[in-house]
């Protein structure tokens, strides 16, 4: 927890990530980090099927209570959901949830994370997931990534 209250504390940080194979514990972590963030919203979305960046756009925009037109192409959909994280009345922890439902298939989500880490402001992205989504290397400054690992007894 210590680590990860590092990470949420630092204000060039934009982007959280928990990794770690299937029970480890990412979401469990993932809910502490949000039940001791006073001050922050917390918006969780667990991909428990692959939404598509459109209906998780949607709903960002409208937990936000920002416009949405689904007659935006995917560029500007990017920029209306980094837009709105920077529009919300208090910062926001949005945490992703098992986001290696989507990564392997929907290139959109990397998009968008990576829009998010180099722009990027109060509110931060949690990611809980098994896999690591592959963000250009001069971004990596803007996240903090923590592994978790199997430490026998």
């Amino acid at each position: 927890m210590a680590e990860l209250e590092k990470g949420l504390n630092n204000d060039n940080v934009h982007l959280l990530g928990i990794t770690a194979a299937g029970g480890y514990g990412k979401s469990a972590l993932a809910v502490k980090l949000t039940d001791n963030a006073t001050g922050w919203g917390v918006l969780w979305l667990s991909f428990t099927q692959a939404y598509s960046l459109a209906q998780v756009g949607r709903w960002l925009l409208q937990q936000l209570g920002q416009v949405y037109d689904e007659k935006w192409d995917q560029a500007t959909l990017i920029q209306q959901m980094v837009n709105g994280l920077f529009q919300a009345e208090r910062s926001c922890l949005v945490i992703f949830d098992n986001l290696e439902t989507i990564l392997g298939i929907d290139g959109s989500y990397k998009q968008f994370l990576s829009h998010w880490a180099a722009a990027g402001n109060r509110s931060k992205i949690v990611i809980a997931s098994r896999e690591k989504p592959q963000l250009p290397r001069n971004l990596q400054k803007r996240c903090f990534w923590l592994p978790l690992h199997y430490k026998p007894l």
